[in-house]
């Protein structure tokens, strides 16, 4: 059994300007908020900045005050060990479930014994419930 839950993903629009990752992070600081996980993409002059908090509800709070376009959607949350080809069973086994994944973003410090796996998918309630052995 592993440890699976869905969690809610803030999804900033900002420009792609020097400083506004800095702004982002700050500002959370400031209200007391971790960031679990972040990606940032980034197409010409705009960024998209996605987070994974420690409470969503005031990560939002706290980026409604910068005025920047703002969305959320559900992610699966999955604490994997840290071993070879792990991801790749994991992949496997959605897969053969019929369910397609849409996002994904990893992460494991060097030497640890686990890693944060953040995902949507075409079924993010049955992906958790699969990755629970439910």
């Amino acid at each position: 059994m592993r440890r699976a839950t869905i969690a809610r993903e803030l999804i900033i629009s900002a420009p792609n300007a020097p400083g506004i990752l800095a702004e982002i992070t700050s500002r959370l600081y400031q209200m007391g908020i971790a960031i679990i996980a972040v990606t940032i993409q980034v197409m010409e002059d705009h960024a998209t900045v996605r987070l994974l908090t420690d409470n969503e509800s005031y990560a939002t709070e706290a980026m409604q005050g910068m005025q920047l376009p703002l969305d959320h959607r559900d992610v699966v949350i999955v604490d994997l060990p840290n071993r070879r080809g792990f991801l790749g069973k994991l992949a496997d086994a959605l897969g053969r479930e019929g369910i397609d994944i849409l996002d994904l973003y990893l992460t494991v410090a060097r030497g640890a014994t686990s890693a944060l796996l953040v995902f949507t998918c075409s079924h993010n309630g049955k992906a958790v419930q699969m990755l629970r052995g439910h």
